[in-house]
């Protein structure tokens, strides 16, 4: 009994509970249901809640997992938060520093990047003024106009032969005066109708033209992008040529006031050029209508070069403006470059632009530039297609530099196309997000299992103290049951005594036949034995007095055997 007592309540199954349910209902131990623990009940009643399997176990026990988080501490979510806000805010600090440093890294390359291609478009642009500085040597050594018309071609071709194997070069012009006189190639109209073209009495031109002769002798410089006659886009490079130690001085014309021509354009008559420090007006362009034979026409075509074009004194030396070289390039070659930033990796988005108006009147004021080009305030001479690059994209920088005679303020700016941030940074934040959410879960998971089951532990440390306590009571019942049984007992022998002292007086058996005895029980045959003595007893005193008869006094006992009292019967104290 002690060993079951000391092991058998460390589990309790469906079938124990129910086993122990059934003998407290049925009272087989006397025990009132009221006296049984009323947690042990409970406990009981609980656990006969829950179905065996299926999906209403599955339901009570997700019910249970919701009890329980209800009931749990506040140290089961604390940790779980504290996991989950260290987590990320390392992570996010790795990863802000991993990008901080691979921006670093891609501005670095970047700057090498623009610095290369800045140097490859200045080298382009040498490219394409290395006709203009060439041609002006052939100038320097023969001004005189007519002459140098005559030579132009020839000079024009050996030029280009050398110095534009790839014929970058659509157009080379000699402009003395301001008055374009010698065109190459000349096989073409568009080319031959620029003869005779006058810059000073062309609103477009006139203004632009000027504030380049005033920057003096030998300026060169490039402007565009142009439209050129087959619907491509490209430059002008251009230098102001003058004259030093002009011994006429402002008589010194070159041939230019005299008329001439040149073979390879029969029908046009050059020369006969004005002096352009003076006004000079040309006749106005009339137009005839073919339908109405209406001849209309413009105004007069009047302007003047002034005294830019005049004697300028540099130190010792006079100079004499002798006109304007120019030579046209397509644009590919200048910007092929940049074109590789698209195609390279990681590729940049591009923009090229001028940082001063070359036709501004304020070209040779000293011009400071911030870290950032002001790309706003730029005009742009090429960029990516379709790809804007604004002050916000925080460009990389750098100054075309075609080196000294080559008056060019140029920029190259460029920017990732997918931007200066780390392009896995967003990605790796979702991730370390995602990662530091499971590891909060599993550690509130983790916590919220330690605390059910210690939870689980307390109430089954409560249902065994309980089990306890009613198996104690139930040994208390038992004990006094055996008591009674005892008792029982003990009656049941004074019985026999009683019965063997009547059986000398006659036979005990009475009315019971043998048969009868041999299927009765001993408890029910002594019962009946009891009964059948009486009945004779009784028949035989009942003409005695009633000292004969018993008397039934006090209760003595009561049990699953009946009531027992004390008696008197002659005298003699008997039990009834």
């Amino acid at each position: 009994m002690a060993g079951q007592e000391n092991g058998a309540y460390d589990t309790l199954t469906n079938k124990d509970v129910e086993s122990g349910k059934a003998g407290l209902q049925n009272n087989n131990y006397g025990e009132h249901p009221s006296n049984i623990q009323p947690n042990l009940l409970a406990a009981m009643d609980s656990t006969t809640l829950a179905p065996g399997s299926g999906f209403k176990a599955c339901l009570w026990r997700v019910g249970g997992a919701f009890r329980s988080l209800g009931r749990a501490p506040w140290w089961v979510f604390l940790w779980p938060a504290v996991a989950f806000t260290i987590l990320i805010i390392g992570g996010e600090l790795g990863v802000h520093y991993a990008a901080r440093d691979f921006t670093r890294q891609r501005k670095d390359l970047a700057v090498s990047q623009v610095s290369a291609s800045a140097e490859q478009v200045a080298l382009a642009l040498q490219t394409i003024s290395a006709p203009n500085v060439a041609l002006a040597s052939a100038v320097k050594a023969n001004p005189y106009v007519p002459t140098l018309a005559q030579d132009f071609v020839r000079i024009s071709t050996d030029l280009l032969k050398s110095l534009d194997p790839n014929g970058t070069i659509t157009r080379i012009q000699i402009i003395p005066w301001g008055r374009i006189s010698g065109v190459y190639p000349y096989d073409t109209a568009p080319n031959l109708n620029t003869l005779n073209y006058m810059f000073w009495t062309d609103p477009l031109r006139e203004n632009i033209t000027r504030d380049a002769v005033a920057k003096g002798p030998d300026y060169l410089d490039v402007i565009g992008p142009i439209t050129l006659i087959d619907k491509t886009e490209g430059f002008v490079s251009r230098m102001i040529l003058f004259m030093p130690n002009v011994t006429g001085g402002m008589n010194e014309t070159w041939g230019m006031t005299q008329p001439f021509t040149v073979p390879y354009a029969p029908g046009f008559v050059l020369g006969n050029a004005t002096d352009p420090t003076q006004r000079i007006c040309l006749p106005p362009v009339c137009t005839t209508n073919a339908t109405t034979n209406v001849t209309t026409c413009g105004g007069p075509r009047c302007g003047t070069c002034g005294a830019p074009c005049g004697i300028q004194q540099i130190g010792d030396t006079a100079w004499r403006f002798w006109g304007i070289l120019n030579a046209v390039v397509r644009k590919a070659p200048l910007v092929a470059p940049l074109k590789e930033l698209e195609t390279q990796s990681p590729s940049y988005k591009y923009t090229l632009l001028r940082k001063v108006d070359a036709a501004a009147t304020n070209f040779q004021e000293d011009f400071q530039l911030s870290e950032y080009y002001k790309l706003a305030q730029a005009q742009i001479i090429d960029r990516s297609a379709g790809k804007n690059i604004t002050d916000k994209d925080e460009p990389v920088c750098a100054d075309v530099s075609p080196g000294t005679g080559i008056s060019i303020l140029w920029g190259v700016c460029i920017v990732p196309t997918d931007g200066w941030e780390a392009p896995w940074l967003v990605p790796l934040q979702i991730a370390i997000a995602f990662m530091a959410l499971i590891i909060a879960a599993l550690v509130f998971f983790m916590l919220f299992n330690m605390h059910r089951a210690s939870d689980l532990l307390r109430q089954q440390i409560g249902l065994n103290n309980d089990l306890a306590a009613t198996n104690k009571s139930l040994a208390e019942t038992k004990e006094v049951l055996e008591k009674e049984k005892e008792t029982r007992e003990v009656l049941l022998m004074r019985q026999y005594d009683l019965i063997s002292c009547f059986a000398q007086g006659g036979n005990l058996n009475g009315g019971i036949d043998s048969s009868m005895a041999s299927n009765m029980s001993k408890e029910d045959a002594a019962m009946a034995r009891i009964e059948s003595e009486r009945r004779m007893l009784h028949s035989q005193n009942a003409g005695k007095n009633t000292q004969d008869e018993l008397v039934m006094q006090d209760l003595l006992g009561e049990g699953t055997f009946g009531k027992v009292y004390k008696g008197l019967w002659r005298g003699t104290v008997v039990a009834i």
